[in-house]
């Protein structure tokens, strides 16, 4: 009797203490609960949109409006792109308006401020480099949450710093969308390329276009959106779509040394009515940059082409570049040609890295000219002309740039003009 007893007794003992340890279990069951639904809410409160934008390049400068206001046009800058992040929230993916306004949006912009500066004062955009870093102070005291960084000169650096920050932020869970207004460069194209891949991450982004979106890169199915393109490019075309119009090529604005031959190119010429009495303002030539462009090898050739000496041997076909077109107004227009600079076949004649001069002019005899002179068979074909002129006449004309008008009934550059 008495073993049984104590038997019973340290079985009761047994089960008192495996209800503590339940009891124990079921507290810090429920403490890691209380602690995960906190994380969680934290989480959703956290929650944050990300705009990335390549500030480097021509096509993603802000509107004169903007950029010429100083402090207070870069606030009011910033907060029109918080206002349109708003709009596509709403309208591109539904979101209500009550998140909307609840949502942070963190902006980030990066560009050579050395560089850039010293384009927009040689482009007669801004009158001194103080006033652009004046604009991007305004910027990012628009809110915490928005900042411009200055990358410095340097190859691609803008393009590095926006890439690695995408990585990082596109795998963050609280980063619930990003909007990339750096679609004019074909660089992107292979970073942005894996992401287009994982419908997950395929989602969280949207394209920006700000003037066009480089081709290979629409190919890739991203979400885009035109709305934003009215913030930016005030000067050239306001035509929306997916290709450029002739001669707005968007090129980066910090490294390249302009030489007196080979002049930058017009922007948006095509669109310029020839009843125009204003000059084209004009890109900077992008030597040397944007190795990862599917251009690039032209663009690290294009080089001044020296003028030949003595009498000139004219090619062939060389009568393509008459008649001289003029306006209404007696100004030099160029003429129009059947091809878009992104078109395939533009891309194909400026992968070749053709003397301009030698293939659409005369015989080129100068012994330090970089570009290929047996490359191709002369004459070329109407198509292949046409597509090297036009690529050709991304250089402006030196004759027109300080004189002011050019006679020349063979010119082969760009005249800022072009007919309609």
């Amino acid at each position: 009797m008495k073993e049984e007893l104590t038997e019973s007794t340290k079985k009761r003992k047994r089960e008192i203490q495996d209800l503590e340890i339940e009891r124990e279990t079921r507290r810090k069951l429920q403490d890691e609960v209380t602690e995960q639904k906190a994380a969680l809410t934290a989480m959703k409160q956290g929650k944050f949109m990300l705009v990335l934008i390549d500030a480097d390049a021509q096509t993603n400068l802000f509107h004169d409006d903007y950029l010429t206001g100083g402090v207070e046009g870069g606030q009011a800058a910033a907060n029109a792109l918080i206002e349109k992040v708003h709009e596509h929230l709403i309208n591109g993916l539904g979101a209500t308006v009550e998140k909307t306004k609840a949502l942070p949006i963190m902006i980030k912009a990066y560009a050579n401020l050395q560089g850039l500066s010293k384009f927009c004062v040689r482009d007669q955009r801004l009158s001194s480099p103080a006033a652009l870093s004046s604009f991007w102070i305004g910027f990012s005291r628009s809110s915490p949450l928005v900042d411009f960084v200055n990358v410095g000169s340097g190859k691609e650096e803008a393009d590095n710093k926006l890439r690695q920050v995408l990585d990082f932020y596109i795998h963050n869970p609280q980063c619930i969308h990003i909007m990339l207004i750096c679609c004019h460069d074909a660089g992107y194209v292979p970073v942005l390329r894996p992401y287009s891949t994982q419908k997950m991450l395929s989602q969280k982004i949207t394209l920006v276009s700000t003037g066009g979106i480089y081709p290979s890169m629409a190919k890739l199915g991203f979400r885009s959106t035109t709305i934003f393109e009215p913030l930016f490019s005030a000067k050239g075309s306001s035509q929306i779509g997916n290709q450029p119009p002739v001669g707005h090529i968007p090129q980066p604005l910090a490294t390249s040394h302009l030489q007196d031959q080979h002049r930058p190119a017009p922007v948006a010429t095509s669109q310029l009515k020839a009843e125009d009495h204003t000059q084209a303002s004009s890109a900077e030539s992008a030597i040397g940059h944007r190795q990862s462009s599917p251009t690039s090898t032209s663009l690290r050739t294009e080089f001044p082409i020296p003028r030949p000496f003595g009498k000139e041997t004219f090619v062939a076909n060389s009568d393509r570049l008459r008649p001289v077109l003029r306006n209404s107004a007696g100004k030099r227009v160029d003429k129009k040609l059947p091809f878009g600079i992104y078109d395939e076949q533009v891309q194909k004649i400026r992968s070749l890295n053709l003397c301009s001069w030698h293939y659409l002019r005369s015989d080129h005899n100068t012994s330090n000219c970089r570009r290929s002179h047996d490359a191709y068979p002369r004459p070329l074909s109407s198509d292949d002309y046409d597509a090297l002129w036009l690529v050709t006449r991304i250089g402006f004309c030196n004759r027109m740039k300080a004189e002011g008008d050019c006679d020349d009934d063979q010119c082969i550059y760009g005249h800022g003009l072009v007919e309609t």
